[in-house]
Formats: structure tokens, sequence, C-alpha cells
């Protein structure tokens, strides 16, 4: 989870020549609240030496793309979100439940992929959202940087509000009986998780028919369906 892959595609880009002129290399991380048990897990323990080996890397490799081709490199520090991901790691269940919670009681405000996909664009290539960008382009990315060069989408997540209403849930409520909050906002992690993978999805009929047949017949290949 280091920066190690990073370091050697880029590497390998540059020295290939292939490298394009004013590229943009970025590595999305998460660094999260102060909360304590999620920093023992992000950035105290084995997780946060590989992010903090990724922005030491990314730092790195900043000066170089900016040396040789007028690029750069930046660590994005994406806000908490429900993946896969989030409900195997410790404490994340729970916190980005409470997080879900606190959206729908109108205390914060909660980004999905989608979201966070765009804020990231815009971030970098203005409100166009390409490499014209407008006339906004290359401005959006430096006003979210912070001391360390890192690139800050998560500043919504961190507002002191959101964080001391999630703080007083975890101080609050007995193992088997969270708060009210809580129980709402786990009902909406287990949506958010059904609509990753197309489930769920409102406006979607499931008993509605629908062709199963593959898209391949016996003697076709993929590359057949770009014809």
């Amino acid at each position: 989870m280091g920066g190690d892959d990073l370091e050697m595609w880029v590497s390998a880009l540059l020295y290939s020549g292939l490298a394009a002129e004013g590229m943009t290399v970025t590595a999305l991380s998460y660094i999260g609240p102060e909360l304590e048990s999620l920093r023992r897990m992000y950035w105290d323990g084995a997780l946060g030496a590989a992010k903090k080996h990724i922005d030491a890397t990314t730092a790195a490799l900043n000066t170089r793309l900016a040396e040789r081709v007028g690029g750069k490199a930046l660590s994005v520090m994406n806000p908490a979100v429900v993946t896969a991901a989030s409900v195997a790691i410790p404490a994340m269940l729970r916190y980005v439940s409470d997080y879900l919670g606190c959206d729908a009681a109108g205390k914060g405000v909660y980004a999905d992929p989608l979201e966070i996909g765009i804020d990231f664009t815009r971030a970098l290539y203005g409100e166009g959202g390409g490499n014209d960008g407008g006339n906004d382009e290359g401005k959006g990315w430096r006003e979210k940087l912070d001391a360390e060069g890192r690139l800050r989408l998560d500043q919504r997540e961190l507002e002191a509000d959101l964080q001391g209403a999630i703080a007083e849930l975890w101080a609050t409520g007995e193992p088997g009986d969270p708060p009210e909050i809580t129980r709402n906002g786990l009902e909406r992690f287990k949506r958010e998780y059904a609509m990753l993978y197309g489930w769920q999805v409102e406006g979607v009929d499931y008993a509605a028919p629908c062709t199963v047949d593959p898209a391949l017949g016996p003697e076709q290949r993929v590359i057949d369906l770009l014809d």
C-alpha cells in the first residue's frame, strides 16, 4: 500500500519517454478524523506507515515531474465512503454508519463515490471537468492543498460540528444497543452497500423479465464486440 509501485510506474514512463507534458499523477488515500479508534488504524499503525510512505513518494515525484515534464504529483485525501472495504476494516463500519446517520439528521454532509469523483475532477480541472477547464483550470487543486501538499477532498467530513456529533455518538450507547442515529445510519449503510452491486436502486424493477443470454456466441471473441 506504500508508494513503491507508483514510483516504479512513473519512473518507467519517464525513462521510456511516455510521460506527457504537464501530466498529473494522483494517489488516493484517507486520513480520517482524530477519533482515537480510527486514528490508531489509519495513521498510527501499519496502514498509517503505508500512507505516510505514499505521501513521501508523491512529494518526490512532484519534484521530478515538475523538472522533467512540467507535471505534478499529489496525494489525494478522500472522505469516508461506503465500500466493500468499509465492512472489513475494524471500526470503519460503525464510523461510516454514524456519519450517514448524522447526515440524515442534518448534522453533516455525506458524499457518495460519484460525488467524490466529481469533486476530484473539478479540483484538478475546474468546473468544466476537462482539460480546457474553463477560466478556473489549475486553481481549484491549489486552494485545497494542506500544509503537507496533499489535496484535501475531505473537508466536509472533518467539519467540527459533524465530528463533534460523531464523537458524542461513540461515547453513548451500550454494546448491542446503539443510539438511534447509529441504527438509522446502519440501515442506510446497508442500502448504499447493496447499490454498489446494483441492488435497491430506485426506479429499477427487479421483477421485470430480462435477457440473460451471453453477449458472446461460441465463435466470437471480445475484440469482435468492437466492430
